[in-house]
């Protein structure tokens, strides 16, 4: 944790909806949220954390991912996309990969969010 932030790649590519891969990847998440709701379980998302700069640059694309969850599945996220965007001081060393104050940060709006959605329930 003491490592704080390091150089590294920081941008993720375009978010494609369409194609073969993105066809295995959405088919697997259906069976997997079919499943769980088979037995029971309720299914939650949430969106990983991004670079804030790397989310507006893909917000179309990520609205769309969350439109289509919400619509097909009836997955709706327990925090916004937003929410999951941080400034580049959370991050260590790649796009993804939090650093201590990232991860207290993030930790803090899953709880939050969970909290939220559980007592809605």
């Amino acid at each position: 944790w003491d490592l704080g932030h390091r150089e590294g790649p920081r941008n993720i590519p375009p978010l494609i909806l369409e194609g073969k891969n993105f066809d295995r990847a959405f088919n697997d998440v259906y069976e997997f949220v079919e499943e769980c709701r088979e037995k029971g379980a309720r299914v939650v998302f949430s969106f990983p954390p991004l670079r804030k700069d790397q989310y507006l640059k893909n917000k179309g694309g990520i609205d769309a991912l969350a439109a289509l969850l919400t619509d097909s599945l009836e997955l709706k996220p327990i925090a916004s996309a937003e929410a999951m965007a941080f400034p580049e001081e959370f991050f260590f060393d790649t796009a993804y990969h939090l650093n201590y104050l990232g991860v207290k940060r993030r930790s803090a709006i899953l709880g939050n969010a969970l909290s939220v959605y559980l007592n809605e329930r």
